[in-house]
């Protein structure tokens, strides 16, 4: 059975959001903003797993050198799972745009989220890169 229409809609908003959250950084922020910045969209589960994660403090000094600031913004969005009888869950394409000392750079990174859906609303439970 497909998942309503309003079901998927409201999932959709909740995993661009975090997909913005997650690819949008400062050189200067702490270890932890990226994390701190998804929260609202991710499940207990997944921010558990993202805390665990040490894999920041190296990209964190490369960004601080070069003083690498990304914005990120939601290209594409397409839905799988939404005809029902599997996990929702959401391709999405994302744009960066990355400022450094060396100039102006874009890239485009394809994640993607599975959601869940909790008592809050729709999560985002996983996300492969």
């Amino acid at each position: 059975m497909p998942y309503p229409e309003a079901e998927v809609a409201a999932a959709r908003e909740v995993a661009m959001k975090f997909l913005v959250a997650l690819e949008s950084y400062r050189y200067d922020d702490p270890l932890d903003a990226v994390r701190k910045a998804v929260r609202p969209y991710v499940t207990d589960k997944l921010h558990q797993e993202l805390s665990k994660s040490s894999s920041g403090a190296a990209g964190n000094a490369k960004r601080a050198a070069s003083h690498e600031i990304s914005t990120a913004t939601v290209v594409h969005v397409a839905c799988e799972g939404c005809a029902g009888g599997a996990p929702l869950g959401f391709i999405g394409q994302i744009k960066q745009h990355i400022h450094s000392d060396a100039g102006d750079r874009d890239e485009t990174v394809p994640i993607e989220t599975i959601m869940a859906k909790t008592p809050a609303g729709w999560r985002v439970a996983e996300v492969n890169f």
